[in-house]
């Protein structure tokens, strides 16, 4: 018998859709570990015929209109609730004047009716290490704002995953929005990825670069993020430190050496859609040409 077998004939399923935060959190308080969000519910029934999910409770996150909303904080924040799905992300225009290289990972996930319906909490709680908008979060110095009936707490995206579909949230807690700080005078960046087909396709590799440059090209600040070949998102440090307080030409050795850098930071691996090596070639390549429009981008803008 297959997981989702056993999952159907065992198992009765509750569903609750609640219509506050508030309710949400009492909810999951309620339920202990024996409840699973469920943000657009794109991938809901694949988790559950993988057997992914074995708690009887569904919470449909649908009706909270708190979680629905991007909005500017008080010191120039942009707070994205999780429910924001990839289509108004990559429409918005306070996403477009603050955070465009959101917009352009949104527009790349997927196709039009995924973009639709899936969420950017889904995107990141499911802590796929191939998730779109994890690498330019990172890049953007992201955290996520974590409550729970007892309050909330503020973790960044960098240390938000664990391992694959693991992320640090406890029984009774959610997210309640990405908070993104308002970047830099400078800055650049770019998100890149790469897949065998522009529609419907997880990543093989991506990256995410961002740039600090002053007047003459020299690089204050950068930041480089990889998906998709390791464990768990993260950021290439040691390939930012090889950019930092370098000038940056289009094929300077900085460049060069900062995306073989990536590369050797990257703990890809073999499987159906690509091999291993390739991967790694491809960081190098994917790197190099993001850290170049970055820069491209800084210029353009001022």
């Amino acid at each position: 018998m297959s997981p989702a077998s056993d999952f159907r004939n065992e198992m009765d399923l509750c569903h609750f859709e609640p219509q506050s935060l508030e309710e949400t959190l009492k909810l999951l308080h309620d339920m202990k570990d024996d409840a699973v969000l469920v943000a657009g519910g794109s991938d809901l029934m694949p988790r559950i015929k993988q057997g992914h999910i074995s708690s009887r409770n569904i919470i449909f996150l649908a009706r909270v209109l708190e979680l629905q909303q991007i909005i500017m904080g008080a010191t120039g924040e942009v707070l994205i609730g999780p429910m924001v799905t990839h289509r108004v992300l990559e429409g918005s225009s306070l996403v477009q004047e603050k955070c465009p290289i959101l917009g352009e990972a949104a527009s790349v996930i997927a196709c039009r009716s995924i973009r639709n319906a899936g969420t950017v909490g889904g995107n990141i709680c499911n802590a796929s290490p191939a998730a779109d908008l994890a690498p330019p979060l990172m890049v953007l110095d992201a955290s996520v704002l974590i409550s729970n009936p007892n309050g909330e707490k503020t973790v960044p995206l960098t240390g938000f995953f664990k391992d694959p579909g693991k992320t640090v949230l406890e029984p009774g807690e959610m997210v309640t929005a990405i908070v993104v700080p308002p970047v830099p005078p400078g800055w650049g960046d770019c998100y890149m990825k790469l897949g065998k087909r522009k529609a419907m396709e997880i990543s093989i590799v991506s990256v995410g670069v961002g740039l600090v440059l002053d007047e003459s090209g020299v690089c204050s600040a950068a930041r480089v993020a990889l998906g998709a070949v390791g464990p768990v998102p993260f950021r290439a440090i040691e390939s930012e430190q090889l950019l930092a307080g370098k000038k940056l030409e289009a094929e300077g050795q900085a460049i060069m050496d900062a995306a073989e850098a990536a590369a050797e930071a990257a703990e890809p691996i073999d499987d159906i859609r690509a091999s291993a090596a390739y991967r790694r070639d491809m960081v190098a390549i994917l790197t190099r040409r993001s850290i170049v429009k970055a820069i491209q981008r800084v210029r353009g803008r001022s």
